[in-house]
């Protein structure tokens, strides 16, 4: 029963509903805990597998909600909760998500570093979810390429990013541990780290490539639109960045309402609007500026 509730949790994180994921949370880590202590062997194994996923549901929530305190918080915990659950993918997810801070830190050699030992440590391990395994050494390239472009280093973005492509074209689309994998998350990080290397016309470019296909997971589809409003904000198209900001909110409203990427590129709008847009004004409304 736990298992199947936290299958409902990591689905609620990937479509972005995070009311509903936050509500069942408290209860859904009390649970674990319970069945933590009170079990032994693979069923205790598997509850520390639920609570470490359970965490990994409260970071994102966290960190997409500004509580970086928070963030950490359950960070923490999952570096805990990982090597009991005795599973190399849940040890890589935490690799994947404390890389993940470094963005906010600026220590992006560090983020590097914690990529590169996690891609080592996932060599010659056995898992109960090889393919499982698989994806998340495909996120793992795909980290690095993320802190590669904030570095602004195209060359090293580029290398990261023919790898997980690689990977992905062998794998298909592989969701699990909570991540989306496949070609289609790779098309989707290209045009996100062309922005982030301030390419800007390279992102838009490289996004008429990306179909997200119908069902894809909305937390990744709504950050791909505002990843492209973010470009075409900044290459001077503030209609286009308008339209993309409309269509993240409709494919994901929690995620994208709060998102800094959104208030970033809102204020970059209205600092460059020369009559006054309704559409804009009624969204930084709903965004709060």
């Amino acid at each position: 029963m736990i298992w199947a509730d936290v299958q409902r949790a990591l689905e609620q994180r990937r479509q972005a509903q995070y009311t509903d994921m936050v509500r069942d949370l408290p209860v859904l880590i009390d649970e674990s805990v319970q069945a933590v202590h009170t079990s032994a062997g693979e069923e205790q194994r598997l509850s520390y597998e639920c609570l470490a996923e359970a965490f990994r549901c409260v970071f994102t929530v966290a960190w997409k909600l500004g509580f970086l305190d928070l963030a950490t918080v359950a960070l923490d915990r999952l570096a805990w909760t990982a090597p009991r659950a005795d599973e190399p993918g849940l040890a890589a997810l935490h690799a994947f998500l404390r890389a993940q801070t470094t963005l906010s830190s600026g220590r992006y050699d560090v983020g590097l570093r914690v990529v590169d030992r996690a891609l080592r440590d996932l060599d010659g391990q056995e898992s109960r979810r090889p393919a499982g395994v698989e994806a998340m050494r495909g996120m793992l390239h795909l980290r690095a390429a993320t802190i590669a472009g904030r570095m602004k280093d195209r060359d090293h973005a580029d290398a990261r990013l023919a790898e997980a492509r690689a990977l992905a074209q062998a794998t298909g689309e592989l969701p699990d541990f909570g991540v989306t994998w496949g070609p289609v998350n790779v098309g989707v990080h290209a045009v996100a780290i062309a922005s982030e290397a301030d390419d800007f016309g390279r992102a838009i470019e490289l996004a008429e490539n990306v179909r997200i296909p119908r069902g894809w997971t909305r937390s990744r589809a709504g950050h791909h639109w505002m990843d492209l409003g973010r470009a075409h904000a900044w290459a001077g198209h503030p209609d286009r960045a308008l339209d993309c900001l409309h269509q993240a909110r409709r494919i994901a409203p929690q995620q994208t309402r709060y998102h800094p990427t959104v208030r970033e590129t809102v204020l970059a709008l209205k600092r460059r609007e020369r009559a006054r847009n309704g559409s804009l004004a009624q969204y930084a409304e709903w965004v709060g500026i």
